[in-house]
């Protein structure tokens, strides 16, 4: 018998990302590998910020 997928829904908040993945990190048993997210959620305000704005 196989088994499905697991998917984990959790966030956290930080004054930067860096701060945030790390408070994310703290809540989870094993080191987040971010190559397999499909999606990250980032909100309005922070989109906003002229340091979030893709380089090119």
């Amino acid at each position: 018998m196989s088994q499905s997928p697991t998917t984990m829904v959790i966030s956290a908040a930080g004054a930067d990302i860096a701060a945030a993945a790390a408070s994310l990190q703290e809540k989870v048993p094993r080191r987040l590998f971010w190559g397999q997210n499909e999606v990250f959620v980032i909100g309005h305000e922070v989109a906003m910020k002229d340091d979030c704005l893709p380089a090119g």
